[in-house]
């Protein structure tokens, strides 16, 4: 995406870590406020004293604090931290940020019940109100259908780096949507654009859920992050912030933020994206987020003696210094939780990235066009050493030069049965939500719609289906099977029948839409006997038997079933349980 100038707002990390300790030193300088998340819990100030009950695991406890001296009237000269230290001896140290005049505040989200012990650091021994204060307190485990809060949301690497999973080891899948301007007063939470509706926000997070998302993107454009670079903090903003961070974590959404796109960063110094990021990180890195760092942070932005778009100077060192601020938000997150950076579309962009310590997973933008990348794109991806988790998170948002719910699902299962372990999804007027039916800004991507008209597309609908497909199996145990599905006669590259399967006995082939008619199919299995197949409509979710199980042939190969029609489906080949 192309985004000129400022934009109109109408495993449990454990910081004894080397790593850590070191950047302790340095931080002081960086950190004029820092840590953790929403108030839950407010626990009492007094030294040693025991704190209120009610605190629970993966639940945000906040502890306030009031400044004396000099530091209740000044947010940068002063360092505020906290040593939580809890069973086992985890230990966790997180910032404190400035919420004015004379207050500051401690956030942190514990990761294990028991009992626990908090004791803050001021930079400034002499103020007595923020250093020196100490207490314990009991959390409870988690509990809840809420996976976020049941599981944990900060998220993780899979062992075999195939998947991000939640922080005690569940399979997290992963289903977003792009909300590129939230939290801005282009996504209001107290009021909306369409009569009738008191929350643009909480409707958008309201359909989402009910949908199977599970993830938000976020670059805040449009609100005055970068204020913070100077020393301001615009606090009825930042505490719109919490809510909306709040109310997605609630709706078991977790949102996956950056500040900015592209250009927008060229004329932001290092020192001052630490800054931003620090306080940032202290304020929401206790919800149940992660980060992107910002929107394509390796676009080309120069033109060459022809005019041509070319990778120039300024690009070069914005990237060098997106890359260095990956690694210092990594340094100074706590959890140290799963995070990457977005890119740029996959045929333009340099990878420069991907050989970085804190690069944990791989993000691609799949470009805005009809078909995509190839299959070959993906899978010569995952084979990559060492493996990463591979995502597709931007590829040809619904409604984009008039692209519809066909081609997203095209795009979604051929990404996911190639070795993506999830999906994000994106609705043109929604991405940049479009305010009412004269907003015409991002025409040249197609013709916008009004948000809640986005909103409702089809295509969002049916990432419902896809969720409850993969989630119907062990989604995480499937590999691609390149190869495994044969045809009597050549397919392009778009046409093809892509399998994944568990290597157990599971089989999931994907046959894209308009297969020529007539078209034969064999799967290439390993030995063990006949399959129970069942298709699965990618447009309604519900699944049919395909006829009697299906067996191998003559040569060993199976036989494949026809589709219903011409659309696209999904195939579940099973083999029956063996009895004893």
């Amino acid at each position: 995406m192309d985004f000129e100038g400022e934009v109109n707002p109408a495993p449990v990390h454990n910081s004894t870590h080397p790593s850590w300790r070191k950047d302790t030193a340095v931080r002081t300088q960086d950190i004029y406020l820092a840590v953790v998340v929403a108030g839950v819990v407010a626990l009492a100030g007094a030294s040693g004293r025991a704190a209120s009950a009610g605190a629970r695991q993966w639940r945000i406890v906040e502890r306030t604090f009031r400044a004396s001296g000099a530091r209740a009237k000044g947010v940068s000269d002063a360092a505020l931290s906290a040593t939580f230290t809890g069973p086992g001896g985890r230990r966790y140290v997180v910032g404190g940020f400035w919420d004015g005049p004379a207050t500051w505040k401690v956030r942190f989200a514990p990761p294990a019940p028991g009992r626990w012990t908090c004791r803050t650091t001021c930079s400034d021994a002499n103020d007595a109100g923020l250093g020196g204060r100490s207490e314990r307190f009991d959390v409870a485990p988690a509990d809840g259908d809420n996976a976020l809060y049941r599981h944990g949301g900060f998220l993780k690497v899979s062992e075999n780096h195939r998947y991000l999973t939640h922080t005690d080891g569940a399979p997290f899948f992963w289903l977003g949507d792009t909300w590129w301007f939230c939290p801005s007063n282009l996504v209001p939470i107290d009021t909306s654009s369409w009569p009738g509706t008191k929350s643009t926000y909480r409707l958008l997070v309201e359909t989402r859920k009910a949908q199977g998302f599970t993830v938000a993107h976020m670059a805040f454009l449009g609100g005055p992050w970068r204020k913070i670079a100077s020393g301001a903090v615009d606090l009825a903003y930042w505490r719109k912030v919490d809510r909306y961070f709040a109310t997605a974590n609630d709706a078991g959404i977790v949102p996956v933020f950056g500040l900015g796109f592209h250009q927008q960063l060229n004329d932001v110094s290092l020192a001052e994206l630490k800054r931003i990021w620090t306080y940032v990180l202290a304020r929401l890195g206790s919800y149940a987020c992660t980060f992107l760092v910002c929107g394509e942070y390796n676009q080309a932005g120069a033109k060459d003696a022809q005019g041509r778009v070319t990778f120039g100077p300024a690009d070069a060192a914005r990237v060098k210094k997106l890359l260095a601020l990956g690694a210092f938000i990594k340094r100074i997150d706590p959890y140290q939780r799963a995070m990457t950076v977005h890119p740029w579309w996959y045929r333009g962009e340099k990878r420069q990235v991907w050989n970085e310590g804190w690069y944990d997973f791989i993000m691609l933008q799949g470009g805005h066009g009809r078909w995509g990348p190839a299959a070959k794109f993906y899978l010569d991806i995952r084979g990559r050493e060492p493996a990463r988790p591979l995502l597709e998170g931007e590829c040809t948002y619904e409604g984009i030069h008039g692209y519809d719910a066909g081609v997203v699902r095209h795009h979604a299962y051929r990404a996911i049965q190639c070795g993506s372990f999830g999906y994000t999804y994106g609705s043109h007027g929604l991405w940049y939500p479009n305010q009412n039916a004269r907003d015409k800004k991002f025409s040249e991507w197609g013709p916008p719609v009004p948000w809640w008209v986005a909103l409702k597309r089809p295509g969002g609908a049916q990432m419902k289906h896809l969720r409850a497909c993969y989630e119907s199996v062990r989604w995480w145990c499937l590999a691609p099977r390149p190869g495994a599905v044969e045809t009597a006669r050549s397919l392009g590259e778009h046409q093809r029948i892509l399998a994944q399967s568990d290597g157990e006995g599971l089989y999931l082939l994907y046959y894209p839409a308009k297969l020529p008619a007539g078209t034969e199919a064999r799967l290439r299995a390993r030995p063990g006997g006949g399959f129970e197949a069942t298709w699965f409509n990618p447009r309604d979710g519900k699944t049919t038997p395909a006829g009697k199980a299906v067996r191998p042939g003559a040569a060993g190969k199976v036989p494949l079933p026809v589709p219903p029609d011409r659309n696209d489906w999904l195939l579940i080949l099973r083999r029956p349980a063996r009895r004893t």
